[in-house]
Parts: structure tokens; C-alpha cells; sequence
């Protein structure tokens, strides 16, 4: 595999039949399947913990992004298995890297709970679930209601927060990079660096927006692309934003 890789790289040209899947799911804890081929497509599906099925979403990445990919799995020799292998243990995560191209096949795996130490897979999963420019809703087609720029002061009163017309208001999260977004509609109302595993920074915002708006906001609907970084490795991250949201519909 480490040939046909280099391959690539020396050629410029992406094989149509590469495969690409990075995949961490556990029958009890949940996880993601992210699926890159060499016509640009990329599904990905992501099941939280105490969900019976994974929520599954498809988008386009270009020739250089798909380059791009290739040259990380060169970097970190992504063909080579690392970790010792054993037998597993009851309940435990493992994660897979598989490449298929030219009737060869290489696959890879590290247990879930190492990743951010052996950083290998983890930068692979990393770029797989980033969001892309060509997505669905990654730019609003109207512009902040005021200044929420990316690097400013966090939210931390509800009078930053611009007025919202309706008796019932149903508000989305969003991911893009390192910055958490909260749109009404297309319409961006807050934007900040949040980061990783932002499950915590969810639950405050959500009570500032609960504050500005009372009664009518009845939920935060997260997007597919932001589930990654909003619960990154923690199993927790999932209960504290569904109780976030259950508590926001009680006052409904």
C-alpha cells in the first residue's frame, strides 16, 4: 500500500477505486463510519451513545483535498499496524483504518481510549470530520445579526444576543473548524471558538439563549457535521446536551 500511495502522490491523479474508511463504532458506546473514495464522495455516519442508529450524511471533496488525505496517510505510514495485537477486552473500543486500492488492502487499528496519545488515527478521523466548504448550510446566506466573530469575547450575557421574531423558536447548532455557531434559520445569532469536546460550552450557551428568549426556544437542534467536536471521546458529552435540550422544552 505504501507504493501505491506514493503513487498517487508522484502522479497528482487519484485512482477511482481508492476506499478510505476510518471506523470506531462499538455496539454500546456508539461512535462514527467516515468513508472517503476516489471520486471525491464522503458518507459519514455518527451514532451517539443510547442511539439504536447512526445519523448518516454525504458530502463532495475535491481532487486536491483527496491529496491532500493521501499525503497524511503517507505521513503517518497509515499502512502500518503499531499497536501490539491482542485478543480484546469486554467493552473495549477499537478503531480501524482501512485503504482498498488496486485489488490491495491494508488495514489498520488502535485502541479508542489511546488515539490522542499515539496521535495517528486521530488526525486521520480528525480531517475526515471536518467540515468542508461545499456542505450544506456552511455559509449562511445572510450575514451575523451582529459582530459574533471567531476569537471575540465568549457569550456570557444574554443582552449580546440579537432580538428573534416568532412565537416558538427552534435554534441550530453548528460546527466550522474550531468555532461553535448558533443559527436561527440562516441566520447566525452567536459565533465563537469553542474547540473540542464543547458539550460543556453547549449546556452554557444554551442557558444564556434560554435567558434572551424564554419560553419560545423550545430546542438547539446540533447538525450532523457539528456531533464530532461537540462530543469528541466523551462518552458523558451526549447526556449533558440531551439534558440540556430536554430541560429548554419543559418551559415550552
Amino acid at each position: 500500500m505504501q507504493e501505491e500511495l506514493k503513487e498517487i502522490l508522484a502522479s497528482q491523479q487519484v485512482p477511482a477505486d481508492l476506499s478510505i474508511t476510518y471506523d470506531d463504532m462499538h455496539g454500546l458506546w456508539g461512535g462514527s463510519i467516515f468513508t472517503v473514495r476516489g471520486d471525491g464522495s464522503l458518507e459519514r455516519q455518527i451514532r451517539p451513545p443510547g442511539f439504536p442508529a447512526p445519523s448518516s450524511s454525504n458530502t463532495h471533496i475535491s481532487a486536491h483535498q483527496l491529496l491532500e488525505l493521501v499525503r497524511l496517510l503517507v505521513e503517518f505510514s497509515a499502512w502500518e499496524q503499531r499497536t501490539a495485537n491482542s485478543p480484546p477486552i469486554p467493552d473495549e473500543s477499537r478503531a480501524y483504518l482501512t485503504i482498498s486500492l488496486k485489488g490491495n488492502r491494508s488495514v489498520v487499528w488502535e485502541r479508542f481510549n489511546e488515539m490522542r496519545v499515539n496521535d495517528r488515527l486521530i488526525r486521520i478521523k480528525d480531517w475526515l470530520a471536518r467540515p468542508f466548504a461545499d456542505e450544506p448550510g456552511n455559509a449562511p446566506s445572510t450575514p451575523p445579526a451582529q459582530p459574533a466573530v471567531a476569537g471575540s469575547a465568549p457569550l456570557t450575557a444574554p443582552e449580546q444576543l440579537p432580538d428573534l421574531q416568532g412565537e416558538k423558536l427552534i435554534l441550530t447548532w453548528d460546527q466550522m473548524d474550531s468555532d461553535s455557531i448558533v443559527l436561527h434559520r440562516d441566520l447566525v445569532i452567536w459565533r465563537e471558538r469553542t474547540g473540542w469536546e464543547v458539550y460543556d460550552r453547549f449546556v452554557e450557551i444554551a442557558g444564556i439563549l434560554k435567558q434572551r428568549y424564554g419560553r419560545r426556544l423550545v430546542d438547539i437542534v446540533p447538525t450532523p457535521r457539528s456531533l464530532y467536536a461537540l462530543y469528541g471521546d466523551s462518552n458523558a458529552g451526549y447526556f449533558h446536551v440531551a439534558f440540556a435540550r430536554e430541560s429548554l422544552g419543559k418551559d415550552a
